[in-house]
């Protein structure tokens, strides 16, 4: 590297020092005066290798890419994996329709498996027997309660109780 080469460069639009410049022609001798010494070390020399330490280099990174690929799943797999969560799932709540439970228990128990959520369903029945009972639900609203007007004195009376007072 030569010294002009570097007085080409600018750091915010001011060249570089003097200082740094030789600071940087020094680290590149030093470079270069370890490079011949060592050719091995690193640098344009390089290391030789022979054939059966390559043939080893190359069937260990063959064998971890494998190892790699088998320990994450493709996108398929996962698609697949999804997709029959969404099957065993819609299978539980199937069941619990067909047996009238609440859809809640959806929400609590594991859906992975049907069978183990169906004996899972089978065990909080059994201990817990007010989930199968059917919510209450209040009676109809009937046509005309609360629709007619009081009589009057009861309407007048009503009035002067909720007037402001000052």
């Amino acid at each position: 590297m030569k010294k002009e080469f570097l007085k080409n460069f600018q750091v915010n639009g001011q060249p570089l020092p003097d200082v740094v410049i030789d600071a940087i022609m020094q680290e590149n001798a030093r470079d270069l005066e370890a490079a011949k010494a060592d050719p091995g070390a690193k640098g344009a020399g390089g290391k030789l290798f022979t054939q059966d330490e390559v043939n080893r280099i190359v069937s260990d990174r063959l064998a971890r890419d494998r190892a790699d690929r088998a320990a994450a799943p493709s996108q398929e797999d996962e698609r697949e994996l999804a997709l029959k969560a969404r099957e065993a799932r819609l299978d539980c709540r199937d069941y619990l329709d067909s047996k009238k439970y609440p859809a809640a228990l959806l929400d609590v128990l594991d859906t992975g498996d049907v069978e183990k959520f169906k004996a899972a369903v089978g065990v909080m029945v059994s201990k817990f027997p007010a989930i199968t009972r059917p919510v209450e639900t209040p009676p109809p609203y009937s046509a005309g309660t609360g629709t007619q007007m009081p009589p009057p004195g009861l309407r007048d009376s009503l009035a002067a109780a909720f007037r402001p007072k000052f």
